[in-house]
């Protein structure tokens, strides 16, 4: 939540992608992140694009973008109710994908359909 807005925030978590994360364990980690979520105070001001806005056409990876590659369901509802959601949504990272498009490519139907 720290890395919103910042331009290479979310690289690390990119890493992730390279590991072959089973299907039980991404469960597993979209329940217990959506509920450390929900129990998290934001500081005044945060934004899913951060607290600094830029340029809303810039590219850039964001935390829906993080949920929609790992099929992350409940941590993107959380997402979708905070602050700059419908900004993140329309946002392309910088391979050029929407978090819609992500969940579409990763065959998350679900998902997909809620971004």
């Amino acid at each position: 939540v720290s890395t919103a807005g910042r331009p290479d925030g979310l690289e690390g978590a990119l890493l992730l992608d390279e590991c072959q994360i089973p299907l039980e364990e991404c469960e597993r980690l979209d329940e217990s992140l959506s509920l450390a979520l929900r129990h998290l105070d934001l500081p005044d001001g945060w934004n899913l694009l951060g607290t600094h806005l830029r340029k809303s056409t810039e590219p850039q990876e964001t935390l829906v973008h993080f949920a929609a590659r790992r099929g992350l369901k409940r941590v993107a509802v959380w997402l979708l109710l905070q602050p700059g959601a419908p900004e993140a949504l329309r946002l392309t990272n910088r391979q050029g994908a929407t978090p819609a498009s992500i969940a579409q490519q990763r065959s998350h139907r679900d998902l997909h359909q809620l971004l």
